[in-house]
């Protein structure tokens, strides 16, 4: 016997056909479709101070507590923060539900004058395993 549908979305139902396919088209992706378990981009930014930057470096962990409070009102987080000794003064992991979302999280930062970033879109190992299967 089939289950009782009434009620139900079709369109929502994971049970029923097509719901992947609205699912990945839905306009907020996979994780506001409810398909799961979804893991967000992930992206590793290298941060320079620029000349006002360094001029306000005490007022650096209270910009990094801003910027993580900012990062998740736009659906990330940052997932670590590291200050460095060398090319780059500031490294970042951080995951947003798209790159747009991302992308405009960094123009927001970079807006306030404290910091110019080079962004690398990263990949973990199960995310990089599925790219090398769609080669062949």
């Amino acid at each position: 016997m089939a289950p009782d549908r009434r009620g139900t979305q079709p369109w929502r139902d994971p049970r029923l056909p097509g719901y992947e396919g609205w699912a990945r088209r839905h306009p907020r992706g996979l994780k506001a479709a409810g398909v799961g378990p979804f893991r967000q981009p992930s992206a590793c930014s290298l941060i320079n101070w620029t000349d006002q930057g360094i001029r306000n470096f005490k007022a650096t962990s209270d910009r990094a507590q801003a910027a993580t409070a900012a990062a998740e009102s736009m659906g990330g987080t940052i997932k670590e923060i590291y200050w460095t000794v060398g090319p780059y003064d500031i490294v970042t992991v951080g995951e947003f539900p798209d790159d747009e979302t991302g992308t405009a999280f960094l123009l927001a930062l970079g807006s306030q004058g404290n910091i110019r970033s080079t962004t690398l879109r990263a990949f973990n190992a199960d995310e990089i395993q599925a790219i090398i299967a769609k080669i062949g």
